[in-house]
């Protein structure tokens, strides 16, 4: 196969290991990366990063380019490849981690404050 997919999804699309929405998701893609689309397994597109990196996405938030192959296409550039930890965060786990955080400090506060 000899297409660019383009990512279409606001909040960026997980690159999939396999075929499958419960498939282990070896990073995010942002909106806009440009990808090489290589083969199709029902609503997934197999394809290949910028870096090398294969997984699949799914079909809805690709936008295929028609044009030539991606070798051709300016837009598709090596990037540098994802960092190996996703700092995303839900506003969950942020929220548990401020009060922790704060819980801490308050504790390390109350401790040092009554020695004194």
């Amino acid at each position: 196969m000899n297409k660019t997919g383009k990512v279409s999804a606001v909040s960026g699309l997980h690159l999939r290991e396999h075929p499958d929405a419960n498939s282990r998701i070896l990073f995010k893609l942002q909106n806009g990366a440009l990808v090489k689309i290589d083969g199709e397994n029902g609503n997934w597109w197999q394809v290949v990063t910028a870096w090398g990196e294969c997984g699949y996405l799914y079909k809805k938030h690709v936008q295929v380019i028609p044009t030539g192959p991606v070798d051709e296409n300016p837009e598709f550039r090596p990037a540098l490849p994802p960092p190996l930890i996703s700092w995303h965060r839900t506003w969950a786990e942020t929220f548990v981690t401020a009060v922790a955080i704060g819980l801490v400090a308050f504790l390390l506060i109350w401790m040092f404050g009554l020695s004194q």
